[in-house]
Formats: structure tokens, C-alpha cells, sequence
């Protein structure tokens, strides 16, 4: 699990160089930023024992932690893993939009959207919905695939989320309503898995 949703070395505010070290206040962000790294990997990294033995589906985001400076662009991809036989989903994503911004994925459509993931954008596969409401900070996607497609066997990336940084400080990608189904609908009991960003600089 800590492989398909968790943080890599490099996305740490450590290596990244940011100007901690030094003033007594630079040290106590430090610490901060530091314990709220952790929250995040806790929630990402450890899994339960029954975890452990049996890969349980689950629905995170990737990367499940990043940095990312004010005013620039990352791509967040929303992934189901260890699913069998999955064929369509309903998710919905809330995120604080005073601190991100969703950048549109279709200009030629009337309102925001995100990016369709590969396995609902062939022809043998619906997308019901796909809309950003920007005021409230909630993401609405659903799609399913239709037949002769065969079921979504393992991982696969369900939607891709364009996320401009808009204010400093941390801030938390959760999910609120989800379902994901088989292919004969019915419901595949997956984890949902939060994650987080540190929107920067920090000075």
C-alpha cells in the first residue's frame, strides 16, 4: 500500500530545501510540518494485520503526499488498487479551495472537469459524470464500462485532478461519497485512503 499511495523521499519538505533551519520560528514550522507529514503517512503507509495478508481494495490518491509551490500546477491521479473485477465507480473528491484550484480539462465544455482516466476512455466505457463544483471545493466523477470490456483487474487510475496552489499551509484531499462496483454491480468494499499536500513557500 505504501508503494501505490505514499510518499516518496523526495517529496519530503527536508530534501526539498526549504528555509527551516536557522530562527527559533523556522524550527518550530519544522516541527509542524514534520507532524503533519506523519498524520498523512499514518493514514497512507500502515496497513491492519488482515491488510497485511490479504491486499483489501482500496481508493487513494497518487502521490498520496506531494509539495507544491503557490501559484504552480500539479497533477494528482485518484487509484483504485488490489480491486477484482471492477467495472464502474461513483467518486466524489472534496478538497478546500481557498487553498486549490481545479484546473479545467475540457475548455470545449460548459463547466470544470477532470481528467478521464485511461480505463474509462475508450469506447467501451460511459462517463456519467465529471463535473467540479469550484465554489464548494467537490469533485463529482462517474463512469462505468460497458460491455464487451472486460473488468478492471488489480490497479488502475479512475480519474487524473490538475491542482493549482492557491494560499500556503497545509491542506487535505479527502473523499466523500464512493462506490465502486463489479461487474455485476455489486459493491466492492474498498478502503478509502485521504491524502495530503503542503502548499508552499514557507518563509
Amino acid at each position: 500500500m505504501g508503494d501505490e499511495f505514499g510518499t516518496h523521499a523526495h517529496d519530503t519538505p527536508e530534501l526539498l530545501g526549504w528555509p527551516f533551519a536557522g530562527s527559533p520560528r523556522r524550527c518550530a514550522m519544522r516541527r509542524y510540518v514534520s507532524l503533519f507529514v506523519c498524520a498523512v503517512l499514518l493514514c497512507v503507509l500502515i496497513p491492519s494485520p488482515a491488510a497485511a495478508q490479504i491486499p483489501r481494495p482500496s481508493l487513494g490518491f497518487w502521490p498520496g503526499f506531494r509539495f507544491l509551490p503557490v501559484g504552480q500546477i500539479a497533477e494528482i491521479q485518484v487509484r483504485a488498487s488490489a480491486v477484482v473485477n471492477l467495472y464502474g465507480c461513483e467518486v466524489e473528491v472534496r478538497y478546500d479551495p481557498a487553498a486549490l484550484e481545479v484546473q479545467d480539462a475540457d475548455p470545449n465544455t460548459d463547466g470544470i472537469q477532470v481528467v478521464v482516466g485511461e480505463v474509462f476512455g475508450g469506447r467501451t466505457a460511459f462517463v456519467a459524470l465529471n463535473e467540479v463544483d469550484a465554489g464548494a471545493g467537490v469533485i463529482r466523477f462517474a463512469a462505468t464500462l460497458l460491455e464487451p470490456a472486460s473488468p478492471i483487474q488489480g490497479s488502475a487510475t479512475l480519474m487524473r485532478v490538475r491542482f493549482k496552489a492557491l494560499a500556503p499551509g497545509p491542506t487535505m484531499l479527502r473523499f466523500g461519497r464512493v462506490i465502486l462496483v463489479d461487474v455485476g454491480t455489486h459493491v466492492i468494499d474498498a478502503r478509502l485512503v485521504d491524502g495530503g499536500m503542503w502548499l508552499g513557500p514557507i518563509r
